[in-house]
């Protein structure tokens, strides 16, 4: 008897921001301010499985992306390439994925350390907007 197993194909995951659409950090920060919306961070690297996960099981889905482009100017950044090395010392990244929700001056409002599903990172947003709103 023979039997054969099959490998899933890696699915593509719709990145946050297009590749070719892809501001520095000074300018998402900047566009941030203009349109008084948080930045949503998901510092990541190709080899961190919770971050593939996240790719595959996160980002994937339509509603959560759908919240994530109403409520937050996204960037997803590899930690080992672009600018990615330098977020990943002004944020004292330790761990990937790091998520960061931030202020358009760069303070983190909310922060986790690991991967979030749907329901956390929902409440990490909601928790990252009420700290904005209280700001004002």
């Amino acid at each position: 008897m023979v039997s054969f197993l099959a490998c899933k194909s890696k699915q593509h995951v719709p990145e946050l921001i297009p590749e070719e659409k892809k501001e520095s950090f000074i300018q998402l920060l900047d566009r941030s301010a203009i349109e008084d919306k948080i930045v949503f961070v998901d510092l990541y690297t190709d080899w961190c499985l919770p971050c593939q996960l996240m790719d595959e099981i996160v980002y994937t889905d339509p509603i959560m992306l759908e919240y994530l482009s109403a409520h937050f100017i996204t960037l997803k950044q590899n930690a080992e390439k672009g600018e990615g090395p330098d977020l990943t010392v002004i944020y004292d990244v330790k761990e990937y994925p790091t998520l960061l929700f931030l202020d358009s001056k760069g303070k983190v409002l909310e922060r986790k350390n690991g991967a979030a599903f749907q329901a956390e990172l929902i409440e990490l947003g909601t928790s990252a907007l009420a700290k904005q709103s209280s700001k004002l």
